[in-house]
Parts: structure tokens; C-alpha cells; sequence
């Protein structure tokens, strides 16, 4: 009997979805890891051809060994250690202070802060924002070296680490972004703050990549889990959450991307789908013009770095809604805008073929290694092996030790 898409039901096919969902899971469960950002299957053909020294991936694995190494002693970081206590009195509350306000030269108090686009106030680093930061880079290292060599050190510093910040009762952080980038002599908290936990993506990848070892038990899944379902709740019904969603560039995007990805870690498959299925209208159509230019990101004083910014958010949620069955690599505006264009409109000046007439007061280092990891992953997934060979044309990338090569392995 064959059964008509059309004659099942809303309440079936909810249920054919978290089915299928669950298969997967059973699926990459004899690989160990169920990913956010990367394909299990990749993972596991690249440790394979670790294994078996092959000569084009050693080098970036060599150099992926060295950052561990490197890291290892890293932290442990927690909000407990900033040297400032949060309006709240609890020093467990994350705080931070937005990046581009400044003291007023004009005030001897130099209160209310004044806003500089683009340079940033290193009275910040005293805060919570870096501390973070620093967590998520270390872990997803660590916990890389740890799945890819085996040595087991690496999967217990993972462990301590996320533990300090997430679960332990002395040093874990609360589930709110109440204070985040805070305004001096304006606002304790607002909420751009929230995009400051963009990378909290990269812990939960860390997790899935040691949770099979014995550092990580099932007590630290569920208290971690906890705190993301508590965070997520946060997220989607403070007001400052509310807000932040409500936003149109860049920060909108993230937003989504955040909620998202933590909803599909901790199980909240449909909240996941609807924040994905609407995902391409909302910050694609209304993001992004025929030519692939992105109108709000151009307007800032690093209009080159938030380009890349808000493109690879919407990568990351092409990347969940294809876990989803829901195409956004594939969406194109009534307008004519798309990914595909999008990257297409910024690899001239990139390659520097062309002049950026925006303005991009610094970083372009930067600019180049997410160019180079965008360009990959879009080479791959819309099968243009030009993409490969511009990447060679972008300057101070070298391209044969990153990282990048373990998790997005060259297809073409």
C-alpha cells in the first residue's frame, strides 16, 4: 500500500519526524559523535587517513597536535574570576561591556559612554566576554586532538574545562545573559550581548566529540543539558532575547543559529524546525540583495568582517536545516539573493581582483582565514571545484596546515 504525502497528518508526520531524527542518532551512534557544524562521516574518513599516514592530511594534523599542546594548560576559566561584581550581586551572572562605547573625553566622569564603530574598548578584556572565548577556541581544540589521536588527556582536559564553566556549583555560570555588554552610565545589559555566546556551539560539538570517554558521564550530560534547556528558555522568552531575535542584520541571524542549534542538542526538535523553517525569509530575503551585497553589514566600519559574520551564520543554519530536511542552501529571495551569491559577491575582493569600496578599518587577516573556510565549505556543498582553486589566490592563507582540513576535508 502505498501511503500519499497528502493523506498523512500534522500530528504522523511530527511523529515520522522525531522517528527519523532518533535513526540518525542510532546511525552515528557506532561512529561516537552525533555533530552541530561537521559530518561524523568526514570525521571518520579523515582519522582513517590519519591512521594510515596519508601524506595530504598529516600536516594539518601535525599542526592541529601542536595548538593542543599548546592550549593544554589553558584555563580553567569561570565568571567567578572577574574582578567586578554584576549589578545582581552574584558573580555567577555573566557580565561583559560592549565592545565599541567608549569613555567621553568631554566628561571628567567620562559617563555616559560614547559609541566608536569598529574599535574596541580594551576596558572589556576585564570582563567575562574573553574568558569565553578562550573556553570555547580551547575546548574545541582539545576536544579534536583527543578524537583524532585517542590520547585521553586531551578528552579529560576538555571535561575540566567545560565543567568549570557550565556545571560545578563553585564556578558555573548562570543560565542568563542579564549584563551582557553592558553600556557604562546607559544600560547594565542589552541585548546584543547575547551574540557574545555565538560559540557556545563549539562546546556542545565538544562534548559529542569526548562524550564517549570516561571523563564525561552521563550525570555531566544531564546537568549540561539542564543548563542549556534553562539557557535556551531564556533566550526565548526574557525580554532582552525577544529583542535580540527581533533584529535585523547580523545579530538577528546569530540569534537564530544559537537557539537553534542549542533546541536541536537538548532534543526540542520542533522548536529547531520552526526557528529553521523560517529561517531563509527572514534573514536571507530581507538580508540580502540580487547581487549578493548585504546592505545592513555594509554599513559598519568593518563592512568586509560582517559580511563573512552574517554569512557564516546562515552557513551554520543551511547547515541544521539540512539535517532537517529543510533547504536553505538552495533558497533564493524574490529578489534574486542567496548564498551562492553572497559569497560570490565578496570573493574579488578577497582574491584582491577588486578594491572594497566599504569601509574596513582592520582585520583582514581574519577576513582571509573565514574566506578561506567559507569558501570551502560552500565548494563542497554547491560542487564548484573553482572555489577550491581561489582559495589558493587569497593572501597570508596557508592552506596545507589548517585545521580546517580535518573537519571540511577538500572534496574537489
Amino acid at each position: 500500500m502505498i501511503i500519499r504525502y497528502e493523506h498523512i497528518s500534522e500530528d504522523l508526520m511530527k511523529k515520522l519526524f522525531v522517528v527519523l531524527i532518533i535513526i540518525q542518532n542510532i546511525i552515528f551512534a557506532n561512529e561516537k559523535i552525533t555533530l552541530h557544524r561537521y559530518n561524523p562521516k568526514h570525521l571518520m574518513s579523515v582519522k582513517n587517513r590519519i591512521n594510515n599516514n596519508a601524506k595530504e592530511i598529516i600536516p594539518s594534523y601535525k599542526y592541529l597536535m601542536k595548538l593542543a599542546k599548546q592550549n593544554f594548560k589553558n584555563g580553567p576559566y569561570s565568571v567567578m574570576q572577574k574582578p567586578i561584581t554584576p549589578p545582581s550581586g552574584d558573580k555567577h551572572d555573566y557580565m561583559s561591556l560592549s565592545p565599541y562605547w567608549w569613555p567621553d573625553p568631554e566628561k571628567e566622569s567620562g559617563l555616559p559612554y560614547i559609541r566608536r564603530d569598529g574599535e574596541v574598548n580594551p576596558e572589556r578584556e576585564k570582563y567575562d566576554k574573553r574568558p569565553f572565548a578562550n573556553l570555547c577556541e580551547t575546548v574545541s581544540i582539545l576536544s579534536m586532538a583527543y578524537y583524532f589521536s585517542d590520547k585521553q588527556k586531551y578528552a579529560a582536559r576538555t571535561a575540566l574545562l567545560i565543567k568549570t564553566w557550565f556545571i560545578n556549583d563553585e564556578t558555573k555560570m548562570n543560565p542568563n545573559l542579564n549584563f551582557g555588554q553592558g553600556v557604562r552610565g546607559k544600560s547594565d545589559g542589552r541585548s546584543v550581548g547575547i551574540i557574545e555566546v555565538k560559540n557556545l556551539i563549539e562546546v556542545m560539538d565538544a562534548i559529542s566529540l569526548i562524550q564517549k570517554s570516561k571523563y564525561w558521564t552521563e550525570d555531566d550530560q544531564r546537568k549540561m543539558e539542564l543548563w542549556l534547556s534553562e539557557f535556551l528558555n531564556w533566550l526565548l522568552t526574557d525580554e532582552l532575547g525577544i529583542e535580540e531575535g527581533n533584529r535585523l542584520n547580523n545579530h538577528g541571524s546569530w540569534y537564530d543559529v544559537t537557539t537553534s542549534y542549542i533546541a536541536y542538542y537538548i532534543g526540542e526538535l520542533e522548536v529547531t524546525k520552526e526557528i529553521i523553517s523560517n529561517f531563509a525569509l527572514k534573514r536571507i530575503a530581507t538580508q540580502v540583495e540580487s547581487d549578493g551585497r548585504q546592505p545592513h553589514e555594509l554599513e559598519r566600519t568593518k563592512a568586509f568582517s560582517y559580511s563573512l559574520f552574517n554569512l557564516r551564520a546562515q552557513i551554520l543554519a543551511a547547515n541544521l536545516g539540512e539535517k532537517l530536511g529543510i533547504d536553505i542552501w538552495n533558497f533564493t529571495s524574490e529578489n534574486g539573493g542567496n548564498i551562492k551569491k553572497e559569497i560570490e559577491f565578496l570573493i574579488p575582493f578577497a582574491i584582491k581582483e577588486k578594491e572594497w569600496p566599504y569601509l574596513q578599518i582592520s582585520d583582514w587577516h581574519s577576513c582571509h582565514e573565514n574566506m578561506f573556510m567559507l569558501l570551502r565549505i560552500c565548494s563542497n556543498k554547491y560542487k564548484e571545484p573553482e572555489y577550491e582553486r581561489l582559495i589558493l589566490k587569497i593572501p597570508g592563507i596557508n592552506t596545507e596546515k589548517s585545521i580546517f582540513n580535518l573537519v571540511y576535508p577538500k572534496k574537489y
